[in-house]
């Protein structure tokens, strides 16, 4: 006799909590956030910087090629930073109608901590660079209050996952590059982790 698939989710629930349990992490003790950074590294890869491969990029020194991938490292996170935001308002609408002994939801509420826990690990990186956080346009600001009223059924996954998957892909390619600041590489180490058991 096979599963139903009611049981078939609420065993995957249980398996994601079970790989929650063992594999989260907690940015707060494992990065250090105090560390010096070395001034030659970038806080991006160079070929991921807006203006890498223009004549302005040619001109500029090397500490400003360093600065501009400091700056924009930090436009990066804050954009997760809202983007994580808009997810979890997403998830916690979705379970105001259902069961709340479910490991499904009891699932997506451990979801709701490692992002909520993602939120304050880039903001204190962008802290820790010393840099500003982008900020909301009115409009922009607008759309991230919109935005969870959209995240209805199906549409609430497919947001997720698209985000989290470009957000992951360039994660990848950054997270080896060999002119990286530690302290970028240790913040998506941890993010990759734990965003793979979300996807």
């Amino acid at each position: 006799m096979t599963a139903s698939p009611e049981t078939d989710r609420a065993q995957v629930a249980d398996r994601l909590l079970g790989g929650s349990v063992r594999r989260s992490h907690d940015s707060l003790v494992e990065i250090d956030w105090d560390a010096p950074q070395d001034p030659d590294l970038f806080y991006m890869p160079p070929e991921m910087i807006t203006l890498y491969g223009t004549p302005l990029w040619e001109q500029m020194s090397h500490a400003e090629r360093v600065e501009l991938s400091r700056q924009e490292v930090a436009n990066v996170f804050s954009r997760a930073v809202w983007f994580e935001n808009t997810l979890n308002q997403g998830l916690l609408r979705a379970m105001l109608h259902q069961d709340p002994t479910s490991s499904h939801v009891h699932y997506a509420l451990t979801e709701l901590g490692d992002e909520t826990r993602h939120m304050v690990m880039f903001g204190k990186m962008i802290s820790a660079i010393d840099a500003e956080p982008y900020r909301l346009s009115k409009l922009e600001a607008v759309a991230v209050r919109a935005l969870p009223f959209w995240y209805r059924g199906l549409m609430l996954y497919v947001a997720a996952l698209c985000g989290e998957e470009v957000i992951d892909d360039v994660q990848r390619q950054t997270l080896h590059h060999r002119q990286l600041q530690p302290i970028v590489a240790q913040t998506m180490r941890i993010h990759i982790a734990e965003e793979a058991r979300h996807i």
